[in-house]
This record gives structure tokens, sequence and C-alpha cells, in this order.
């Protein structure tokens, strides 16, 4: 691997509106060690850094000059699976949210090339895909036509014009089972055997964000925590009302009417999503241990 640094934004938005703001946009002015990372490129992997004026359709970047791209210069090759990574360390608080944004515009063969997004919480975890992935507070900022299946996993497809994409983690959950304290992101791109000319992926402009609170309004809840909907048909939404305190979920237990342990959840987001489409349709208790108080709802299962 060779090493690239790069600065990161990390835009901290506390209760006492004070602001640490770091930038990257790819042009080496923003670029400082005291607030760098280091973004890991292979050496045979297309994604390059620099200008891509003589691309035939991802030409603009966000902000001039330069971008990260699948190749300055040319359109992305067949049977490519090449991937860039960088990790952040999360600051000393535990509480909030840590919101990773870039700009991007895509131009992939629909349904057939795709961009994949992962993260993990250390470097020996498994790589988990950001989208319909529990563990994940929230996904935005892309057009849905531009998110499909490609063998069960999801990821960007087609074309786009420049969107505003966030991915949102939990900090509170993420300094439970971070053991150095980062959080480690990876971006690919998957080719099939057919050359269709297309440009690829354009990602400029990456910030973090380490809020107290979301990024997006929400609504108001009343109480502690919901769990959604109910009567349920399987999957189940677990969402807390945040307060600035450092919230998680600490088990998850699904009980049946006689007092049977069915299923068991650990560690978890206080925004979190489960799935009981295997048990039988009736009624059960999900008991919910957050590490500051206990809940516990009646769940209807329905066919």
């Amino acid at each position: 691997m060779k090493n690239l640094s790069l600065a990161l934004l990390l835009l901290f938005t506390l209760p006492t509106e004070a602001q640490w703001i770091y930038r990257q946009l790819f042009d080496g002015a923003d670029t400082a060690a005291h607030n760098s990372l280091f973004m890991q490129i292979d050496s045979n992997s297309i994604w390059q850094i620099g200008s891509p004026r003589f691309k035939r359709t991802l030409r603009a970047p966000a902000t001039s000059p330069n971008v990260i791209i699948t190749d300055t210069l040319h359109s992305y090759p067949i049977n490519d699976s090449s991937s860039f990574e960088f990790d952040f360390t999360l600051q000393v608080w535990n509480n909030g949210i840590v919101a990773l944004e870039w700009m991007q515009r895509l131009d992939f063969e629909d349904s057939a090339d795709f961009g994949f997004i992962h993260f993990r919480a250390s470097d020996t975890a498994a790589w988990q895909n950001v989208f319909n992935n529990s563990f994940v507070y929230n996904v935005f900022g892309f057009d849905s036509v531009n998110l499909k299946r490609w063998n069960g996993e999801w990821g960007f497809t087609g074309r786009s014009d420049m969107q505003n994409v966030w991915v949102c983690l939990d900090l509170s959950w993420l300094s439970q089972v971070s053991p150095n304290g980062k959080v480690y992101f990876r971006y690919s791109i998957l080719s099939d055997s057919v050359a269709t000319n297309h440009d690829g992926w354009i990602i400029d402009n990456m910030a973090a964000h380490l809020t107290a609170f979301h990024t997006i309004n929400e609504e108001e809840m009343d109480q502690f925590m919901i769990a959604t909907p109910n009567p349920s048909r399987g999957k189940i939404s677990l969402k807390t009302r945040k307060n600035g305190t450092v919230q998680y979920i600490e088990s998850i237990e699904l009980i049946d009417l006689s007092g049977q342990v069915l299923k068991r959840w650990g560690l978890s987001p206080s925004k979190f999503e489960i799935d009981i489409s295997d048990q039988k349709p009736g009624t059960y208790i999900l008991k919910v241990n957050t590490n500051l108080q206990k809940e516990e709802f009646r769940i209807i299962l329905q066919n």
C-alpha cells in the first residue's frame, strides 16, 4: 500500500457551539500535518488523486482542481475491483453522531458496475456495507435510483449529477466497540466483463463531523425509546431520544409469553433495527436494556 496524506474535515458541533474544522478538498493547501489522515491506495488501483479535466463525463470537481476519482484520464477497465481506505480517530467525546460526508458524481453502467462503501470499528473486524445496516444511524443525500443490489449487496450504480452524501454513525456505540478509538472506511469499485467506456466515480470535499445531535431534523420524541412498527411483519426499528449524553443499548431480548428467551442481541447503537421474522406470528415481549434505563415493549408479530 502507498500512503497519501490527507486532511479530513472534523467539524465538532458541541452544545457550546464551539467548532474545530479540518477540510480535505484534495487540492493540497488544506492539508497540514496536525490534522491529516493517511489514505491508502493500492499501487495497482485505478483510484487516483488529480484533475479530471480530460475525462469524458466526470470532468467537473466540486472545487477545482483536484478530486479522488477512478482514473483521472481513462474509463474504468473491465473486471476491476479497486478500492481505497482511510481511518480517523474518534475524539475524546463519547456521545453524539459521527457524520462522514462528501460530494460525488456517478457514471457507471447501470445495474452492471457498482461503487460500494464499507466501514468497520477495528482494523481486524469484518468490513460492513453502510447501506441497510442496523449499526449505521443514517445514510442520505443520494437519489434512490442510484442504489441497487449486486449479488445481495447494496451499492451505487448508474449516472447522477453531483450529490452531497452523508453516512452517520452513533459515537456512543462506536466508543464502546472500537478498541483503538478509530473508525475505518473503504470505497470500492466493481466492474463486470463488458467494456462500456463509463467514467466511474468522482469524490471531492470529504468531511467528517462530530455533532452533539443529529445533522438533520427528526421527529420529536416524547418517550425515551420507541419500537416501530407494532404490529410488525418482522423488522422492528428501535429509536432512542437523543439527550446529549452517552447512550447505547447494552442488550436486547425477545421473550415469548411463557418467559422463554428466543433471541438475544448484544451491544448496539441507540438507533437500531432487529428482525424477528423467523418467529411464529403471535405476541412477544421485547426487553431493551440501555446504559441509562430499561424499556419493555409488547410486540405483535403478524404474517
